[in-house]
């Protein structure tokens, strides 16, 4: 949605108006302040809506280009997995016949000009039972434990109190003992709109 031209002059001059240096000094000065922060908000309100309408609109042609191409490259892929399969038994059948003929070095790839189908070994896949194995461990090889002690920061807090010692503010347990190797800063409250 274009700006009307009168209003766009009228946001020019405004601008004018506002300097580097320019400060407010009364509640008319505050006002017309919140009156610009609110105008900016709304546009920006404005323009959130106006890209998301967009974007849910671009997202659904998206949708349907994506689904052209899945349904586009079907054929291919299955001739790619027909054709796949076909060179896979080749494959395990020359192996086989390397094998019976009793050949000690075998040969488990075809070079051929655009590929070069293969079988490789695999590591087993593991399942464990961390439990079950941790307590074996303890019993059996127990230097294979990682043993990690963590603060319990979000617990400790909460026991904790904020206090000033010699101007400086720092956290106290419930004995009245300071906690060492924690620094509190203190910063300005945060300025905020809404």
């Amino acid at each position: 949605m274009a700006v009307p031209v009168e209003r766009l002059d009228d946001m020019l001059a405004e601008a004018m108006e506002v300097q580097e240096g320019w400060q407010v000094t009364d509640l008319k000065g505050a006002m017309w302040a919140d009156e610009r922060i609110n105008e900016a908000q709304l546009k920006v309100d404005e323009i959130d809506v106006l890209a998301e309408e967009r974007i849910e609109s671009l997202q659904r042609k998206i949708d349907i280009v994506n689904q052209w191409k899945e349904e586009a490259k079907k054929p291919y892929l299955d001739t790619i997995s027909f054709f796949a399969g076909k060179l896979m038994l080749y494959l395990q059948q020359t192996i086989q016949e390397q094998i019976e003929a009793g050949k000690k070095k075998i040969t488990k790839s075809l070079k051929l000009p655009f590929s070069k189908p293969s079988f490789k070994k695999k590591q087993p896949e593991v399942k464990r039972d961390d439990e079950q194995l941790l307590t074996w461990l303890e019993a059996n090889h127990p230097e294979f434990i990682e043993r990690k002690p963590t603060v319990k920061w979000g617990d400790f807090k909460k026991v904790l109190t904020q206090t000033e010692v010699d101007g400086k503010l720092v956290y106290v347990d419930e004995c009245g003992q300071v906690v060492p190797h924690v620094e509190l800063n203190e910063r300005p409250d945060e300025f905020s709109l809404r």
